[in-house]
């Protein structure tokens, strides 16, 4: 009985409120709901989809996602963060991790259980103001999270007390001052026409959900959408993740873990395309009880995971499925090393996934199932196998990485969704939007073109062509400058050590040829922004 007592003395600290805050990405043809606890799309009050493709039609493509982790510590303890419908638990909490001992309070979650909103077209018409006030300062602008900012406000409009010495939300400090005060001028550095921005951790209690051991991690959250096209049926997603503990990871993974519903949840099949790092859900029969005819195929598709270096993605490390309620070794995962065994291709009795129509038996263990075009006559996918129906979820996982004290990693993934009408025969559609879909990573405009110096893009490059200097502007500060020759050979490259938003770098010792620009942020670490950069005829041969 004592030690009974004592352990329910050790837990009360830990009990958090239900995280139930939701604010939707709605400005093009999706409306995404998301969600504070961690999963997102997913309604827990009604039990409902919140995922509405197209918008307004009552449909939707997808039911409900999360970030899953996965990995070891030095005494090889495993360690794994996960989350689905937070019926059955939580491994995820709302708010910052400010030191890397404390869980966070029960109070400070709460106050943290929002996420804020911005338009692009709210700070375009903000940056117009010559002088800021209290008054002319719209609430979305003037609430954000950023460092320091004394007018932020949590929950119910409770104030945040942030303090000026960590990074919270990203803003374009204009006076450079560290600080964020929007009645300076400073404003939100967002992706996308709209973007919302949320902050979680899981560090609040005990992962009931996983039932694994804490990393001890943050994560900052950004979703973000675009209405121009090709992204009009498109929703983009950058997770960062701060190893808050005093602990190194090794053989980490990141993964998004998917309910993907097609309308009718019991009627879909899966495949991967790994051109694309994609995971796609498409119907398996040309008429479904929601969508009827006008069918859609949603593909999840990874634009940037840890291991992805200049002109180089990152090979997928796993794609794999389960079934709803399946008593076999393809059902739910129940505990902290049957996430591990999803992460890493295998079924939750640690069995390898295997090359065949179930995934199960005798043969060549692989590391994604259901991996050619359905169209491909014999090859391995569901609905060459005529497979049966099911209610099926996939995780799609990045390769091994290892996961230092105080280091972030970022994944982002994109959405993408075909028009209603599209062909259900094969994934042509779809892999042609995926290969659009990686140029507007960074925002709105194509990375493969000039773009416009704009509040929702936040980088400028000028004169292009160039004969001796070529000069960076950008909306939030920069912590690396890369130019890389077609050989993928990084000519040059700089830390940037301030926080200037403009930044000049000498050319006249590059030999005439296209180059790529790459640019690092502090709130897409390690993302890689391409730019064609043309040299003009220059008979200098020194660098600067």
């Amino acid at each position: 009985m004592k030690i009974t007592f004592l352990l329910i003395l050790f837990f009360l600290p830990f009990v958090i409120k239900a995280q139930t805050s939701i604010e939707y990405l709605d400005i093009n043809n999706v409306k995404a709901g998301i969600n504070t606890g961690g999963n997102m799309f997913f309604n827990k009050q009604s039990g409902t989809a919140n995922y509405e493709f197209p918008k307004g039609s009552g449909k939707h493509s997808t039911f409900t996602t999360a970030l899953w982790v996965a990995g070891f510590d030095s005494s090889n303890a495993l360690h794994v963060a996960a989350q689905t419908y937070r019926q059955g638990g939580s491994d995820y909490w709302s708010g910052p991790l400010e030191n890397d001992v404390d869980s966070i309070s029960p109070m400070a979650s709460d106050l943290w259980d929002k996420i804020w909103k911005v338009n692009a077209t709210t700070i375009d018409s903000f940056k117009q103001i010559t002088f800021h006030t209290l008054a002319n300062t719209p609430s979305s602008i003037l609430d954000w999270p950023g460092r320091g900012n004394i007018y932020a406000l949590g929950k119910n409009g409770v104030n945040l007390g942030l303090n000026n010495t960590r990074d919270y939300a990203p803003f374009v400090d204009v006076n450079n001052d560290s600080i964020y005060n929007p009645l300076d001028g400073d404003f939100p550095a967002i992706l996308g026409k709209q973007a919302l921005w949320w902050i979680y951790n899981d560090f609040g209690g005990i992962h009931t959900q996983s039932k694994g051991l804490p990393f001890h991690i943050e994560i900052q959250a950004m979703a973000y959408a675009c209405d121009v096209a090709p992204l009009q049926d498109v929703t983009f997603y950058a997770f960062k993740l701060i190893n808050r503990s005093n602990m190194l990871y090794h053989s980490t993974r990141l993964a998004v873990w998917t309910d993907i519903d097609l309308g009718n949840y019991i009627d879909d099949y899966i495949g991967f395309d790994s051109v694309s790092r994609m995971g796609i859900g498409y119907n398996k029969n040309q008429i479904d009880n929601i969508y009827g005819s006008n069918l859609t195929q949603t593909g999840y598709k990874i634009l940037h995971s840890p291991g992805d270096s200049a002109g180089y993605q990152a090979p997928i490390g796993s794609f794999i499925f389960f079934e709803n309620g399946a008593n076999s070794p393809k059902g739910d995962p129940n505990n902290d090393i049957e996430y591990y065994y999803y992460l890493n291709s295998k079924w939750n009795d640690g069995s390898s996934l295997i090359k065949n129509c179930i995934g199960i038996g005798n043969g060549n263990p692989v590391n994604t199932i259901f991996a050619d075009d359905p169209s491909m006559i014999g090859g391995n996918s569901e609905k060459q196998c005529s497979n049966g129906n099911g209610d099926r979820r996939f995780v799609i996982a990045t390769s091994d990485f290892n996961f230092s004290p105080n280091e972030s990693q970022v994944i982002s993934f994109a959405i993408i969704n075909t028009p209603l009408g599209s062909s259900n025969d094969d994934f042509s559609v779809i892999k042609n939007l995926a290969a659009q879909v990686q140029q507007y990573e960074m925002g709105c405009a194509s990375t493969m073109a000039m773009p416009n110096f704009t509040a929702s893009f936040p980088f400028q490059i000028f004169p292009n062509p160039s004969n001796t200097e070529i000069t960076i502007n950008s909306t939030e500060p920069i912590t690396t400058i890369s130019i890389v020759n077609i050989d993928g050979q990084v000519v040059y490259q700089t830390k940037v050590l301030d926080k200037s938003l403009q930044h000049k770098l000498n050319t006249t010792a590059l030999a005439n040829g296209n180059y790529l620009l790459q640019i690092k942020t502090p709130f897409l670490l390690n993302q890689l922004l391409l730019f064609y950069l043309t040299k003009l005829p220059n008979p200098s041969n020194s660098f600067v």
